[in-house]
């Protein structure tokens, strides 16, 4: 008998080659502006830095069309602390976001909603995606204009990780989603904890899975 799994699996094949797998964008929310700083004409996002340098971001308003034209950008936030605006870009199948330094205007896409560890060294990113673009771990390294990518990971494997906090400045804790007895004839666990470690040497960070999932 095919599982559950299995016929969403098809399905989500399905639609992926139809081009209907995920929504494309919806109505925008409530951004953030600020005269001068951070501004919206129609579909254009313009963000200017302290040094004069303004970035652009252009909706693409061709999703009747299918994904290959099709882009909203809504800032979510001026992080001032961090020197940063947050941008969030959705897209037809998937999204992700966009750090724009408030002070050159360099800019850095991150595969999802970036969660800062306490001190704010570091940012989390965890995408549990089961259809269309990224799904995995990220961790970067806030530097001095914009964070540079040091730790990633894609599962080859059916799991799937939300954020839950940081503990400290070197723990991730994770919630994960799997197939306990195989991937598609197992059992659907859902709310397992997992956590990301910093580990340091050339490895950087480890996964460590659930151990009630391993079996």
């Amino acid at each position: 008998m095919m599982s559950t799994w299995h016929r969403v699996a098809i399905l989500v094949a399905a639609l992926t080659a139809a081009g209907q797998c995920c929504a494309e964008p919806g109505p925008r929310v409530a951004e953030p502006l600020v005269a001068g700083i951070a501004e919206r004409n129609g579909g254009e996002l313009r963000l200017t830095a302290s040094n004069g340098t303004t970035v652009t971001l252009a909706d693409e308003n061709g999703c009747d069309d299918g994904p290959a034209h099709c882009a909203q950008h809504t800032l979510v936030s001026h992080d001032t602390a961090h020197r940063a605006f947050i941008v969030r870009n959705t897209y037809y199948e998937s999204d992700d976001y966009s750090w724009v330094s408030d002070e050159t205007g360099a800019k850095v896409d991150i595969k999802g909603m970036p969660h800062f560890s306490p001190n704010g060294d570091l940012i989390a990113v965890a995408v549990p995606s089961e259809c269309c673009g990224f799904s995995g771990l990220q961790i970067w390294r806030v530097q001095a204009e914009i964070p540079v990518l040091e730790w990633q990971h894609e599962p080859q494997d059916y799991w799937l990780f939300d954020f839950v906090t940081w503990r400290g400045n070197r723990t991730v804790i994770l919630s994960a989603t799997t197939h306990v007895g195989g991937k598609f004839e197992g059992k659907l666990v859902e709310g397992l904890k997992a956590s990301l470690n910093f580990v340091g040497g050339s490895a950087k960070w480890q996964l460590i899975r659930p151990e009630q999932a391993r079996r």
